[in-house]
């Protein structure tokens, strides 16, 4: 049985806690899908029950997410807007999907279109919610991972096994797209104090990287920003910066007083609790 230092290791690998988190959602919604008899007509199986494999496959990742930057079981606003999302796309992808099985009767190939239509809404769905995340590679990587999943589905597994495999690949492709197009990231430490001026030799409570873009990524002690860390007693309440890219420069932007500078590569600094060091 693994100890607790393995499985701590584990949730820090963002792949595998994608594909863990991703089978889980996918297992719910076959669940959903078994218990409320969605698999027992065409439009059902198609529309309803691929919607609900998006949303929970989509919704799964996206908390997967806010555990891997808060390492805290609490749901974040974007949850909700992540399941719907991924509700109303993978039911209108599984009517298109019905129509072109319909329209050209494309049998097992058609029903490996469909779950790649429902992993490529995954994709999107957790594109919109993980920061800097290119679109376009999520979606696509979504849509392999469950192209790839289906297939999977034709082996001796049950519905619900199937669902929960397919899933983990949607995740785990979701997540390598994330890092082999990753072009700028920050490297973040959060501590459990104030970090001051000198040597620090604290242990960070925890240590995620995140991919920096034209959308700023928040730092500051409000909940709900990208970095949270615990309030500064010696700063102002509610002290924010952002972290954003620039054409080929990466600037930090103090939100309190408006002052801006370039960041350069492997140079860390601190704010706050947290240390953040622009990766090369």
């Amino acid at each position: 049985m693994a100890d607790v230092g393995t499985l701590d290791r584990l949730s820090r690998n963002k792949k595998v806690l994608f594909a863990a988190s991703a089978a889980i959602g996918g297992f719910i919604s076959a669940l959903l899908t078994q218990g409320l008899g969605l698999g027992e007509g065409a439009f059902t199986s198609w529309v309803l029950a691929g919607g609900l494999d998006a949303a929970c496959i989509g919704a799964a990742v996206v908390y997967a997410q806010s555990y891997y930057q808060t390492r805290s079981l609490k749901v974040r606003d974007g949850l909700k807007k992540a399941a719907k999302t991924g509700l109303v796309a993978g039911c209108a992808g599984g009517l298109a999907a019905l129509f072109g099985m319909n329209l050209f009767g494309a049998g097992n190939v058609g029903r490996m279109v469909g779950w790649a239509i429902s992993g490529g809404v995954a994709g999107y769905v957790v594109a919109q919610q993980v920061p800097n995340l290119r679109r376009k590679p999520a979606i696509v990587a979504g849509a392999c991972g469950g192209a790839v999943g289906c297939l999977v589905m034709y082996m001796e597994f049950g519905y619900a096994t199937g669902v929960a495999i397919t899933g983990a690949a949607i995740g785990l492709m979701v997540a390598m797209a994330e890092s082999m197009f990753r072009k700028n990231w920050i490297d973040v430490e959060v501590y459990a104090h104030v970090l001051g001026n000198g040597l620090n030799l604290a242990k960070p409570e925890r240590q995620f990287t995140l991919n920096i873009g034209a959308d700023p990524i928040t730092i500051g002690t409000h909940a709900g920003l990208d970095i949270e860390f615990k309030a500064d007693p010696g700063s102002a309440p509610g002290h924010t910066a952002s972290i954003y890219c620039d054409g080929d420069k990466t600037i930090y932007h103090d939100l309190q007083n408006g002052s801006r500078a370039e960041l350069s590569a492997g140079q860390p600094f601190r704010f706050g609790a947290c240390q953040v060091r622009l990766g090369s």
